[in-house]
């Protein structure tokens, strides 16, 4: 899962470049949403680690 959630981060980032270079902005809340990792995953794993 956090290599996951270090993928989505990279991707990301990569399409923040992308956009700042005048490409077309890339949303990626759908498949987070879809994946279940709104807040990210390492946030909800310190959260079950709290509880």
């Amino acid at each position: 899962m956090v290599l996951l959630e270090r993928l989505l981060r990279r991707f990301e980032y990569d399409a923040d470049l992308i956009t700042a270079e005048g490409g077309e902005a890339m949303d990626f809340t759908p498949l987070r949403e879809r994946l279940g990792m709104q807040e990210g995953v390492l946030d909800r794993f310190d959260a079950e680690v709290a509880d």
